[in-house]
Order: structure tokens, then C-alpha cells, then sequence
């Protein structure tokens, strides 16, 4: 025969993301993917959410006896900054071809590879490819050329098509 006094009647936690299917830790335990609802002892409560591509976030939550304890966790996006300059300024900037401001712009993405363009009417447009890595801020300057500019009529990138003097070479390459 076993004898037991319940002393304390267990609480409710429920723990909603803003990622679903989210990793949910309460003191340490994992308890399931976001949203979830576990009945626990009560008590301040340790919640810890990750999945990701996004911040673990922790936050704390008191759980009280026979009561539900509701508790929202918002996992910010791991980001880099990339800040875009250029000479002038008010070019386009593109990411990956998509329009995402005019320079000077911070924009803010994942980390990964990225090939970044800008554009300026009555200016040559440029491209680079580069990495972002979380946390961190890339900085990125270009220097447009007119297209006016060239040198007797030679685009900046491209060989010359005008005939040359014997013995001189000339491309301009930016």
C-alpha cells in the first residue's frame, strides 16, 4: 500500500512562436515543437525557443497551480547588414536581382552569398558578389562611371573598337 499527499496541483504552460514547429525547452527539457501546451509543476519556469535560421530566444514565465500560463516568444531572423554606397549617390540597389533601395541603403538579409548591382541613369551599373555573416555589418562602395566619360569613345569594361596607334594597346577595364 502506498500513501500520497498531493501538495501542490500541477499548472499549464502553453508556448506559442512566431515560428511554428519551433524547438520548445522548459528548464532545460525539450518538450516539444511550438505551439505546444504541457501540464507542469508549478513554479518560475525557464523557457527556452530555437529553430533555425532564427535568435534562441529565453524568457521566464510563473506557472501557478491550476492555472494556464500562456507565453509568446518572438525568434527574431539571424541577420547581417549590408551598407551600400555609391559615387554619386541615388543608384538603385539590387540583391540577387530583386530591387531593395536606392544608396545609400542598409539592408538587412540572412547570411549567405549574395550578388549585389546598382543602377543610376546615365551611369555604367556595377555588380559584386559577396558574403553576409550574421551579425555583422558589410560595407559596399561603388564608383560609377558616366557614360559619357570614355576615353575617345571606349566603355569602361569593354576593348575599344576604334582602331589603334601601332605600338599602343589601350583597355580600360573600370
Amino acid at each position: 500500500i502506498i500513501y500520497a499527499e498531493v501538495l501542490e496541483k500541477a499548472g499549464t504552460l502553453q508556448v506559442v512562436a512566431n515560428v511554428e514547429g519551433a524547438e520548445v525547452f522548459v528548464d532545460g527539457e525539450y518538450i516539444g515543437e511550438a505551439p505546444v501546451t504541457v501540464d507542469t509543476v508549478p513554479g518560475m519556469k525557464d523557457i527556452m525557443v530555437k529553430s533555425q535560421g532564427y535568435k534562441t530566444t529565453t524568457t521566464q514565465v510563473m506557472v501557478e497551480s491550476g492555472q494556464l500560463a500562456e507565453v509568446y516568444v518572438d525568434l527574431p531572423l539571424v541577420v547581417g547588414t549590408l551598407e551600400v554606397t555609391t559615387n554619386p549617390a541615388g543608384a538603385d540597389v539590387f540583391v540577387n536581382h530583386e530591387l531593395k533601395g536606392t544608396a545609400p541603403a542598409s539592408i538587412q538579409l540572412p547570411p549567405g552569398d549574395y550578388e549585389v548591382s546598382v543602377e543610376k541613369s546615365g551611369y555604367y551599373s556595377r555588380k559584386a558578389t559577396l558574403r553576409i555573416v550574421q551579425n555583422t555589418s558589410t560595407p559596399l562602395h561603388f564608383n560609377l562611371a558616366e557614360q559619357s566619360s570614355g576615353i575617345g569613345g571606349v566603355t569602361p569594361g569593354l576593348p575599344s573598337q576604334e582602331p589603334q596607334i601601332s605600338g599602343t594597346r589601350l583597355t580600360v577595364l573600370s
